[in-house]
């Protein structure tokens, strides 16, 4: 039997994403069916389940990239020369900037989507891992917050956990903003943050 190409399979896969994220911004998640899914990318059913093995797994697979490459930037280590308070800020700068990607808007409904049917359903496996999501998040951020307290870029008054808590929260805040006011420049509110940031290095 030939093989089939990774290319094509990569392919394939794309477009049932992108098939995907059309029907559930379109139907919801809870009323979309695999069914249709797989009608708007132009398969069968079961040529979906090749590559999801749920309709769950298929909606988390469309937001997740981006995702991922976030998490990914923050999990990385302080590059050896950096200033700590630097790369902390460079790197929450260009994660805000990435809601300016045209997909970023469909990807944060397709998020809240997913969040509200877990809680309306009382998904507790759903939502501990939209909340681990969370933590992983607030804990790259706070350890980047605490390299730049050791470094004494910032004030030793400074609460590493509540500052890494709000910018995640900023995060979060400035893509629902971005779905109400898609013209909203988050980027330069958060310029604005990196200020007082950088004026608190100062004192």
């Amino acid at each position: 039997m030939p093989r089939v190409p990774g290319a094509y399979l990569e392919s394939r896969r794309s477009g049932i994403l992108d098939a995907a994220s059309r029907v559930f911004i379109r139907k919801g998640f809870a009323s979309a069916t695999m069914a249709e899914i797989a009608a708007e990318a132009g398969i069968t059913p079961g040529a979906i389940y090749r590559y999801f093995e749920s309709k769950e797994a298929l909606a988390e697979s469309c937001f997740a990239p981006n995702a991922q490459a976030v998490q990914q930037k923050w999990g990385a280590p302080i590059p050896e020369d950096a200033s700590p308070l630097d790369d902390l800020m460079s790197l929450a700068s260009a994660t805000v900037k990435l809601l300016d990607e045209p997909a970023e808007g469909a990807s944060t409904m397709l998020f809240l989507e997913h969040l509200l049917d877990a809680v309306r359903d009382g998904n507790g496996d759903a939502l501990a891992k939209l909340r681990e999501e969370r933590a992983h998040s607030i804990l790259h951020v706070r350890s980047r917050v605490a390299a730049a307290l050791e470094a004494g870029e910032l004030p030793a008054s400074l609460n590493a956990g509540a500052l890494a808590e709000a910018l995640v929260s900023f995060y979060f805040g400035a893509r629902l903003e971005r779905l109400l006011f898609p013209a909203a420049d988050t980027s330069a509110q958060f310029d604005e943050i990196g200020k007082l940031i950088a004026f608190a290095r100062q004192a």
